[in-house]
C-alpha cells in the first residue's frame, strides 16, 4: 500500500520513516494519546454482551417449539351444553416444530385452569425427529371463565414420560357478559 511504498523509499534515501502514516492530530502535536478511553470500553462491553446473549440463546434452544394461531373465521363459538350451561369454544391451529433426533409422543394439557377442556384430533400425537406437525385444538369452557370477554390459560406440551417440554400462554375469548 501507499504507506509501505513511502517507507521503502524513505529507507533508501536514509530518511526517517513515517512521512505518510495513520495518526491523530494530538499525536502529531506531541501530546500523549490515550490508548483506551471510555468510548472504547463501552463499545467493547456492548459487543461482549451481544455476543454472549447470542451464544446463550443458541445453546439453550429447546427441542420443541410451538406456534398457536387462531383458526376458523370466528374467534369463538357458543353452545348450550347438557345441564343448560353456556359453553364457549375457541379453535386454534398449533404448529409444533420438533428438533430432536428420536421420535416422541407429545401430549397437550391445560396447566392452570380446571374448567377449560382441551380437545385435539390426537392427544397425544407422535412427532418424528426433525419434523413439524399441525394440530387443530379446541378449547371448551363455561362462559364464567371469562373476565371482560377474555381469559389466559397455559398450555403444556408434555413428552410420553409426563415431563413438560414447553408451555405457551393462550388467550381465550368469548362474548362480553
Amino acid at each position: 500500500n501507499c504507506i509501505d511504498a513511502c517507507d521503502d523509499i524513505m529507507r533508501k534515501l536514509n530518511r526517517p520513516e513515517g512521512l505518510v502514516r495513520y495518526d491523530s492530530e494530538a499525536n502529531l502535536e506531541g501530546q500523549k494519546v490515550k490508548k483506551f478511553d471510555i468510548r472504547r470500553l463501552i463499545y467493547s462491553a456492548a459487543i461482549i454482551l451481544v455476543v454472549s446473549i447470542l451464544v446463550r440463546n443458541l445453546l439453550h434452544l429447546g427441542d420443541l417449539n410451538a406456534t398457536l394461531i387462531r383458526a376458523g373465521s370466528s374467534p369463538y363459538s357458543e353452545r348450550i351444553s347438557e345441564g343448560n350451561i353456556k359453553e364457549i369454544s375457541n379453535l386454534y391451529r398449533v404448529r409444533v416444530d420438533y428438533k430432536g433426533s428420536q421420535s416422541t409422543k407429545i401430549g397437550l394439557s391445560i396447566v392452570d385452569q380446571r374448567l377449560v377442556e382441551i380437545f385435539a384430533g390426537q392427544n397425544p400425537f407422535k412427532l418424528s425427529g426433525n419434523k413439524s406437525k399441525d394440530v387443530i385444538v379446541h378449547f371448551r369452557f363455561p362462559q364464567n371463565v371469562l373476565v371482560g370477554g377474555s381469559a389466559k390459560v397455559t398450555l403444556a406440551f408434555k413428552n410420553d414420560k409426563g415431563k413438560v417440554l414447553l408451555t405457551k400462554e393462550v388467550s381465550l375469548v368469548g362474548p362480553l357478559k
